[in-house]
């Protein structure tokens, strides 16, 4: 089994999710099984929801590394499914929309995001792109009544990974641009689009939600501590091609993409005006791939939150398939049995180039027995430890993460670790003194204690940053835990709401159009 960049990351996610289950807490906003039992809020801000099938196939025996693997299995076969079907929706020709999903799902990037870079997000966020990007085209032609395609594809996306996420955002403000005269010319399509926007934010409030009422509360390592600069990130488009030739590579973006890109480049003036749209754009996403952008320009923005100019081949991947499934039949008008040769002949070289991939992997020493990666890294939260409290001394937490720090005016007893808790019983040497105990919690809005029946308010540390610190007086038992708050707990009802309004409407709307 590869070992990639977030391979234990991801697995810690469905470990600390299985383990929530099966304690009762089906929708766990700490994932307790990170640090050793001390918690890491990764459910807030990278949602679990589609690691629930992996989560349930530990329940039912699987190992974990198992569980992943069946996992992505999945996660391919609906990708397929997801972008033969989008493509259906643009143009009701089978075949190319065969031909747009094996280029797709068989793309050398999402490839590397499977394995070198075990980067599970993205490759969720890969099947939803096909959906998103049919509901904007739906809007932009007219096809006002489709706008709830292009809220599933967003909300797919934002749920799946919120970079990809942002980074299709900035792919529909450029697609809509170039084409602004189209768009702002007809209001229904105005109004359709912003539909679109007001769906997928009710559909996506029970995740936003959180995150933004964590984010207001306390600042984290995302916001303090940037895990890359783009401009440090950046290479040049003829090394992107070395590493198209190597075939292997967390930025490789693959030779047949490229060579796609060129063949489409060079047939520019024989396809459609909404095919040059999206080539522009894709191209415009390369050019900022490579060190040939100036992308010092970008590093005080939002933008550089993307860390890695490469995560842009997300796009240029999509766009180079749906735009050759959809034009290969013009690149030789005169030729059709060529046409057919090269639609047949790119399917070959897709599937070739996935089955030589392992063959040019350099990184040996990162294929190791299933058991090893049995071994999994509570510690591990990523490379950026993104989503820990600012000014946090993780290193030195997790030396003692069992250790509970109190002054020494308190006496403790008979304590508890439980999953997700801990309980014990205190006693203050002078019954009106208020003294702190600072639990191995780390510190996230939600948590609660309660002494003698009564709620304690839960703070972050001064003394000891990053965990979890109350403070006490007299005697008494007492349990911190985590709690959903009022706006978790308000915004999920919007969202399941929502859902569940959707997919009534869609139904009435299946059986009308069978009568």
């Amino acid at each position: 089994m590869y070992r990639g960049d977030d391979i234990y990351f991801h697995l810690n996610r469905i470990e600390g999710l299985y383990l929530g289950i099966k304690n009762g807490d089906v929708f766990p906003k700490i994932n307790s099984f990170f640090l050793y039992g001390m918690g890491y809020a990764a459910p807030v801000f990278y949602s679990d929801i589609f690691l629930y099938p992996a989560a349930i196939l530990r329940l039912l025996g699987l190992s974990v590394a198992n569980s992943y693997t069946v996992f992505l299995i999945g996660i391919n076969f609906v990708t397929y499914v997801i972008a033969y079907h989008s493509f259906l929706v643009y143009k009701k020709v089978p075949f190319q929309a065969f031909l747009f999903a094996i280029l797709y799902g068989t793309s050398s990037y999402r490839l590397s995001d499977l394995t070198e870079r075990a980067a599970v997000g993205e490759v969720l966020a890969f099947a939803f792109i096909p959906l998103a990007f049919v509901g904007l085209w739906s809007i932009l032609q007219g096809e006002s009544n489709r706008f709830y395609l292009l809220s599933l594809g967003m909300s797919g996306l934002i749920l799946s990974h919120v970079l990809s996420a942002f980074i299709f955002s900035l792919f529909i403000f450029v697609y809509v641009l170039l084409g602004i005269r189209h768009f702002i010319s007809h209001k229904e399509r105005i109004v359709a689009f912003f539909k679109a926007v007001f769906l997928t934010v009710l559909l996506c409030v029970g995740f936003l939600g959180p995150i933004g009422e964590q984010i207001v509360n306390q600042s984290f390592n995302f916001q303090t501590n940037q895990v890359a600069q783009l401009s440090q990130e950046a290479e040049s488009l003829i090394a992107y091609l070395q590493i198209a030739f190597r075939n292997s590579g967390y930025n490789n973006l693959g030779l047949l993409i490229i060579g796609l890109m060129v063949l489409l480049l060079l047939s520019y003036n024989k396809i459609s005006v909404q095919s040059k749209r999206l080539l522009l754009t894709t191209s415009l996403f390369l050019l900022i791939s490579t060190s040939f952008f100036p992308h010092r320009l970008l590093e005080k923005t939002l933008v550089n939150a993307i860390q890695f100019p490469w995560r842009l081949f997300l796009i240029v991947t999509f766009g180079v398939c749906w735009l050759f499934a959809d034009n290969y039949s013009l690149l030789a008008e005169k030729k059709r049995n060529w046409s057919k040769l090269c639609a047949y002949g790119s399917m070959v070289i897709a599937v070739m180039l996935v089955f030589t991939h392992s063959l040019f992997m350099t990184d040996l020493e990162r294929f190791v027995p299933r058991s090893e990666i049995e071994q999994l890294q509570p510690a591990f939260l990523g490379w950026g430890n993104e989503y820990v409290p600012s000014n946090t001394d993780l290193f030195s937490l997790i030396q003692e993460p069992k250790m509970i720090r109190n002054s020494k005016g308190v006496t403790l007893e008979h304590v508890s670790f439980d999953y997700g808790a801990i309980e014990l019983d205190y006693e203050t040497k002078e019954n009106d003194s208020k003294e702190t105990i600072v639990f191995p919690l780390i510190y996230y809005k939600g948590y609660q204690a309660v002494a003698n029946g009564k709620r304690i308010d839960v703070y972050n540390s001064s003394t000891f940053p990053g965990l979890s610190e109350i403070r006490v007086s007299g005697n008494g038992t007492l349990r911190v835990s985590y709690h959903w708050t009022v706006v978790q707990l308000f915004s999920a009802s919007v969202s399941v709401g929502t859902w569940l309004i959707l997919l009534v409407w869609q139904y009435t709307k299946f059986k009308n159009e069978k009568k």
